[in-house]
Order: structure tokens, then C-alpha cells, then sequence
């Protein structure tokens, strides 16, 4: 299982390394340097743009100035026709006075030359009553009174002729300057007006000259980026090809440890089975002294039914039993040494295993989780290169699907942490019954034999050593295989 995260792992850090940039200084100040011609030129055409977007500005704003001109222009122009449109329709009234005063004057006129004739006809005639005096005199009167209004109108209608003329040719004359005036200033204004529209159009004729000429810049700088572009691709598949090959060699350097790790790992089970051997033999052992300790017991009560007979028997064979028991004693308690020393050894030797196995799990996450911060870092440079050369778009997702592959190793190493957990705790269980299991065999063994009771309490302190080394053995061939 090692192995195949390892091969995993490698496997990965290959496929992560084929894209990594490469170190080299030329390609870094290459790329520098295309990144600095880039800036300059995107500053370039953000500035000719602005200056464009205020010509246009300008421009714009001129046409609405001169719409507003050529707006007041007409308002004027409306303004004189109406102007015009009233002295023609006072003009039409002046006429139209005018006439209807000299019909009234001919009418006055034509009566006047009519009293006249009537007036030479009577002073002309030889017989003039008496009674056509007073009508004389009042045609007299009449005819004075007529003289002297026709007089009065002549002179009215002189007068508001003269005036009428006078305000005509006034209200003409200012009206004609005001126009002039008017359409000199638009005039002005419409030469000022046309003067900026050149000089606006020229700018902008050399605006779009100047920006013809920077995008046939950039173009040729964005042909001679393509092909520094295609340049250091190939440097960078060179280095590629180069990068492949080392890891090919670590690759197979790392396989060459890992059967050499297998090896000693082998080696290690090895030697765990030879100490399981011994811990059978020294159970067997046990079994044996147990059985010589249960004839020693019995012999003990034969000795006890024939004390009453010979004492003197009985006290020196009690005297070699107190010596067969010291020796006893003394063999079990070797023994117990030799099983704790044992057992101490097998525990330090179970510890190593289980440090080196973290040690190596661990350094399995340190490395995995370096390779995804190697490959986070990458991806970001990565994504900034693509965002500043938009380019290598196939890079960038084969990145992500590498990142990806690399999440599904991750969730892979996770699942099997925690198998191996689970694991460790379901052996752990076990383990705590089965000792629960072998404490009350023993007590129902108590129970069986209550003449045994004095011996059976050094066989238990020796049977539950042996129990839990073989079950500390199981747990870490258990721990070793998962």
C-alpha cells in the first residue's frame, strides 16, 4: 500500500513538474522584458484612446454649438420676416388712410368747384332775389367753413404723411441695422465656428494618423511577441524534456529505496515471527512448569497425610519442599524477568515500527501537501501568465485536471487514514475482550481448583504477560498490514 502511494505520489510530482515554468534567468528576463514592452504598450493605447474619446468630446461638443447658432440664426431671421411682415402690414394701413383721405378730399374737392360754379353763376346773373341773400351768405359761410377744413385735413394729412414716413423709414432703418448687426455677428461666429471644425478635424485626422500608426506598432510588436512567444516555448519544452528525464531518474532512485524498505520491512516480520516462536516456547515452557508445580502439589498433600506417621520424614521433606519451592520461586522469577525483558523488547521494537510507519505516513502528507502548494503556487503563476500572454489556456486546464487528480489522491490518502483508524480501534476492541475473555477463564479455573490456590496466582501473572505480548505481536501485524 505504501508503495502504491508512493508510485502515486510520483506519478503525480512527474505530471505536476512537466509544467512548471523553468528557472533559468535569460527566460526570466525575456519574459520581463516582454512584460514591460506590454505594459508600455497597453499605456500607449490607453492614452491615444483617451486623447481620441476627447477630440470626439470636442467635437461633439462644437457640432451642438454650432446647431445652437444655426438655431439662433433662424430665430433671428423668423424675427426680421416678422418684422418685415408688419411695416408692410402698416404700410398697407398708411395706403389704405392715405386713400380713403383723398376720396374725402376729392369729395370735398368736387363740392368746393361745384359751390364755386354755383357761386360765379349767381354773382354772374343780372336778377338776384331778395329772398336768395340769406342762402348765398350761408353758402358763404359753408364754403369758408369747407375751405378751412380742407385747409386743416390738408395740412393733418401732410403732417401724418411726413410722420408716418418718418416712423417707416425709423422703424426700417433700425430694424435693417439690427439685422445687419445680427447676421454680422453670426457671420463671425460661423467663421470662428468653421476655423475650430478645421483645426478640430485636422487633430483628428492626425489623432487617427498617430493611432493607425501605433496599432501597425503594436501589430508588429505583437508579431515579434508571438515569435519570442514560440521561442520560449520551445525553451520551455526543452527544459521540459530535460526536467522529465531527472524525475525519471528519482523515479527510479525512489523505487530502488522503496524494495530496499521492503526488504527490511520483510526483515522486520521476519524477526517479529522468530519472537512469536520464542513467546510460544516460553508459553510451552510455562505449561510445563505448571504441571511440575501441580505434582509438587499433590505431593505436598501426600506428605501431609503421612506427617502424623514420621514427623522427622515429614520435616526434612518439608525442608527440601521450602528448598524446591525457593528454587521454584527463583526459576519463576527468572522467568518473569526473561518474559518482561522480552516483552519490553518486543514492545520497543513494536514502538519503531509504529514510529517509522508515522514517520513515513507523515512524511507522505508533508510531501503530498507540499506538492499541492508547489502546484497551487505554479497554478497561480500559471494564471497570471496566461491573464498578461493569453496563450497557454491548454496549460492552465491540464493544471486544474492535474490539481484535481492530485484532490482525488488527497481524498485517496484520507479514506485510507481513516481505514486504518478504524482499524487500529476494531483490534484495539478485540484485544480488550480477549483479555476480558482469558480473566475470567482464569477465574472459572480458580473456581475449578480451590486446592491450587496458593500456585495458580504465579500462573496467572505469568499466563496474562504472555497473552498480551501475543496479542501486542497480532496488533502490530495488524498495524503493519494496514
Amino acid at each position: 500500500m505504501v508503495k502504491q502511494g508512493n508510485d502515486s505520489l510520483s506519478d503525480d510530482e512527474k505530471n505536476c513538474n512537466l509544467f512548471s515554468p523553468p528557472t533559468s534567468p535569460i527566460f526570466q528576463a525575456q519574459l520581463l522584458e516582454l512584460r514591460t514592452q506590454n505594459y508600455q504598450l497597453s499605456d500607449d493605447l490607453r492614452k491615444s484612446t483617451a486623447e481620441l474619446n476627447n477630440v470626439r468630446q470636442k467635437t461633439s461638443n462644437l457640432e451642438k454649438e454650432y446647431l445652437k447658432a444655426q438655431k439662433e440664426v433662424d430665430a433671428l431671421l423668423s424675427e426680421n420676416e416678422m418684422l418685415q411682415g408688419k411695416l408692410h402690414s402698416q404700410e398697407d394701413d398708411f395706403r389704405l388712410q392715405n386713400s380713403t383721405l383723398m376720396q374725402e378730399l376729392s369729395k370735398l374737392c368736387s363740392q368746393i368747384e361745384q359751390l364755386e360754379k354755383e357761386n360765379r353763376g349767381l354773382k354772374e346773373g343780372k336778377e338776384v332775389p331778395l329772398a336768395s341773400t340769406p342762402s348765398s351768405s350761408t353758402v358763404d359761410g359753408e364754403l369758408l367753413r369747407l375751405q378751412a377744413e380742407n385747409a386743416v385735413l390738408q395740412k393733418n394729412m401732410t403732417g401724418e404723411s411726413v410722420r408716418l414716413q418718418g416712423e417707416k423709414e425709423a422703424l426700417y432703418n433700425d430694424s435693417r441695422t439690427k439685422i445687419d448687426e445680427i447676421l454680422q455677428k453670426k457671420e463671425e461666429e460661423l467663421k470662428s465656428l468653421n476655423i475650430r471644425i478645421q483645426k478640430l478635424q485636422g487633430d483628428l485626422m492626425l489623432a487617427n494618423q498617430s493611432i493607425a500608426e501605433q496599432k501597425e506598432h503594436l501589430q508588429s510588436q505583437q508579431k515579434e511577441h508571438e515569435m519570442a512567444l514560440h521561442a520560449l516555448k520551445e525553451q520551455i519544452q526543452t527544459v521540459k524534456t530535460q526536467e522529465m528525464n531527472l524525475l525519471r531518474d528519482q523515479n527510479v532512485a525512489l523505487s530502488v529505496e522503496l524494495q530496499q524498505r521492503q526488504t527490511e520491512q520483510e526483515s522486520l516480520l521476519a524477526q517479529k515471527d522468530d519472537l512469536s516462536s520464542q513467546l510460544q516456547e516460553a508459553s510451552r515452557a510455562n505449561s510445563r512448569l505448571l504441571e511440575q508445580l501441580t505434582e509438587l502439589g499433590q505431593e505436598k498433600e501426600k506428605v501431609q497425610q503421612e506427617l502424623e506417621e514420621t514427623r522427622k520424614t515429614a520435616d526434612k521433606r518439608k525442608a527440601m519442599l521450602d528448598e524446591l519451592a525457593i528454587e521454584v520461586a527463583q526459576e519463576k522469577s527468572r522467568h518473569k524477568e526473561e518474559l518482561s525483558d522480552v516483552r519490553l523488547q518486543h514492545e520497543k521494537e513494536i514502538l519503531s515500527v509504529r514510529a517509522r510507519y508515522e514517520k513515513e505516513l507523515r512524511g507522505l502528507h508533508e510531501d503530498k501537501n507540499r506538492t499541492e502548494e508547489e502546484i497551487r503556487s505554479q497554478l497561480r503563476d500559471e494564471k497570471a501568465r496566461t491573464r498578461e500572454l493569453e496563450g497557454l489556456q491548454q496549460t492552465v486546464e491540464e493544471l486544474q485536471a492535474q490539481i484535481q487528480s492530485m484532490e482525488g489522491t488527497k481524498g485517496w490518502y484520507e479514506r485510507r487514514l481513516k481505514e486504518a483508524e478504524e482499524t487500529v480501534e476494531k483490534n484495539t476492541l478485540e484485544h480488550q475482550e480477549h483479555i476480558q475473555k482469558l480473566q475470567q477463564d482464569h477465574d472459572a479455573q480458580l473456581k475449578v481448583n480451590p486446592a491450587s490456590l496458593h500456585m495458580p496466582t504465579h500462573t496467572h501473572t505469568q499466563q496474562t504477560p504472555i497473552s498480551e505480548a501475543h496479542l501486542n505481536l497480532d496488533f502490530s501485524r495488524l498495524t503493519l498490514s494496514a
